[in-house]
């Protein structure tokens, strides 16, 4: 679709826990994007599929003591992480 090829977007992603019980193991782990060293953080890589290729960045741990995570543990499932 052409009208698409234009324009800009934001893409959004919800994270949320499906089970009935809080999350004990295996938490979501989000990096401040801010604390990252930019460009020598991103390592870019592509992803090939059958039905599309996707490149995918990946981090660089060089500058690991840099960088800030935030753990989302003993989410319950009325509760929801949204980010772009």
């Amino acid at each position: 679709m052409k009208e698409y090829r234009k324009g800009r977007f934001l893409y959004m992603n919800a994270w949320r826990n499906i089970s009935d019980t809080p999350i004990q193991d295996n938490n979501l782990g989000v990096l401040d994007e801010s604390s990252t060293v930019k460009p020598d953080d991103y390592i870019v890589s592509d992803l090939f599929m059958p039905a599309a290729n996707i490149t995918q960045w990946k981090l660089n741990s060089r500058n690991k003591h840099l960088h800030r995570w935030y753990y989302f543990s003993e989410m319950k499932k009325d509760e929801v992480l949204l980010f772009k």
